[in-house]
């Protein structure tokens, strides 16, 4: 059953409600919404292969793609360029079929983030609710989360809060010596000059996309039990080097 916060919210909605709540959820994953290990790439020209992962840049990278194909002017574009229908299409046309997602020959990139400030990032983003008022087709996993992060840490690690955003790095990258080369998030101007530098389009005034730590506080605040918590739940991550330490 879905986390609700020690609340009977569940239990007040109709039969049909939550029907209607699962269908939207299944038609968002199937069409627009959850990235997943499959389907997380953007195709740079000059064949270089960008690995997405939620919290790792993920939305500044496809503004980065848009401003290398020159499609930025375009509401219709703005739209589609990186989602997951997009990304699907495009591995359908050019990925290599012993390697997917990646192409043939292409130089592999990815962006690496510290696991415990990524979990804080994707608390903050999905308590703060920058997700609402988008369309429901580009509308991922969001759910309610608990005030305390104790309970957010808890409700992870059990399966009881279950969000993309929460899945390793591990999940959606694999292993790290499929790549040609890795960029820090804590230095990710890097991998935009890399990029513009590549395709000759200047990328230096697209930043990342900062959530600050307003609900949950920052990683210097964490008490010794929920840092422990936050890296037992990325503890594969830690063991296959996605770490910015790495």
């Amino acid at each position: 059953m879905p986390y609700t916060n020690g609340t009977n919210k569940m239990t007040e909605l109709t039969e049909q409600e939550l029907y209607q709540q699962e269908l939207r959820k299944i038609v968002r994953h199937r069409a627009w919404g959850t990235t997943t290990f499959t389907d997380n790439i953007l195709y740079f020209p000059n064949a270089i292969d960008v690995r997405l992962c939620p919290k790792n840049g993920m939305s500044s990278l496809k503004v980065a793609l848009m401003r290398v194909l020159g499609r930025e002017g375009d509401k219709f574009d703005l739209l589609q360029v990186g989602t997951k229908r997009d990304r699907i299409e495009e591995i359908g046309k050019f990925g290599d079929r012993d390697i997917l997602p990646f192409r043939k020959g292409a130089y592999r990139v990815a962006v690496v983030r510290d696991p415990v400030e990524r979990f804080l990032s994707a608390c903050e983003y999905i308590k703060s609710g920058n997700h609402e008022g988008e369309d429901p087709r580009k509308t991922s996993d969001v759910c309610e989360l608990p005030d305390s992060l104790d309970e957010v840490i808890d409700g992870v690690w059990s399966g009881e809060i279950y969000n993309t955003h929460f899945f390793r790095q591990v999940d959606f990258m694999g292993n790290r010596a499929q790549y040609n080369r890795i960029f820090p998030m804590s230095k990710f101007g890097n991998v935009l000059a890399f990029l513009g530098a590549r395709a000759g389009v200047d990328l230096s005034m697209i930043h990342k996309n900062e959530t600050a730590p307003v609900h949950y506080g920052p990683k210097s605040a964490l008490t010794e039990n929920q840092l422990h918590g936050i890296m037992r739940i990325y503890r594969e991550d830690y063991n296959y080097g996605w770490t910015e330490e790495a």
